[in-house]
């Protein structure tokens, strides 16, 4: 696994570095022209977000080939260990995105108690939304088959981007004051934030680890002939 593992961080460290890079620099230049703190948040979380997901496709490139399953187990591999490196992989690239980041933030002295509490707990969020937009296209492509997956993994993944999108914006037409009591809801969270962030971090990864296992299983009963 750990050869697997070292595969994927050697071929996609060029690329996390310069997008981590870019992102930076941007950061540096809002401090430069004398941006406010809350201007980085969302800079923030979305690159959080992106730069792994971007990375997601840049690895993945090898594995959407017809025949790599069976070039990959053409080796002394276990496919558990095919599952677990690739999962790991994409777990430590958010978090080395998030951290390298959060850490220039911290540097350039644009956070406080209260504004790190609100920008982990809208984070925390996040990586649930994260979670599943890596875990449920990637569960498919471990259990189903080559066509099945190229079939509909992409129109899964789209769902996934854009339905909670579609539910918001619905719902904050159709029950503007059940929306509004959400966020308020939400806002009164953000008070006992430190609690609740590894909560949520934490429900994260038991779905993470959840959909992990069931790729573990869909991928060693996987026909590959």
């Amino acid at each position: 696994m750990n050869a697997l593992l070292k595969k994927d961080m050697i071929t996609s460290k060029n690329p996390l570095i310069i997008m981590n890079l870019l992102v930076g620099c941007v950061m540096v230049v809002l401090t430069i022209i004398g941006a406010k703190a809350p201007v980085y948040f969302p800079i923030y979380i979305f690159a959080t977000l992106f730069i792994p997901i971007i990375l997601n496709k840049f690895t993945a490139t090898e594995e959407t080939r017809k025949y790599y399953d069976m070039l990959i187990n053409s080796f002394p591999v276990d496919r558990k260990d095919v599952v677990v490196s690739k999962y790991t992989f994409y777990l430590l690239v958010y978090f080395i995105t998030s951290i390298f980041l959060l850490s220039i933030i911290f540097v350039l002295g644009k956070i406080s108690g209260e504004n790190l509490k609100m920008l982990l707990f809208s984070q925390s969020f996040s990586f649930l939304y994260y979670v599943v937009i890596i875990c449920v296209p990637n569960y498919i492509f471990y259990k189903a088959s080559y066509d099945v997956a190229v079939k509909y993994s992409g129109f899964t993944l789209l769902g996934i981007i854009y339905l909670p999108m579609l539910v918001i914006f619905l719902a904050e037409k159709i029950f503007p004051s059940a929306s509004k009591k959400v966020v308020g809801f939400f806002m009164k969270s953000i008070e006992n934030g430190f609690l609740i962030i590894p909560l949520i971090f934490l429900i994260g990864l038991v779905i993470y680890g959840i959909i992990t296992t069931l790729s573990i299983k869909g991928y060693c009963n996987k026909d590959l002939s």
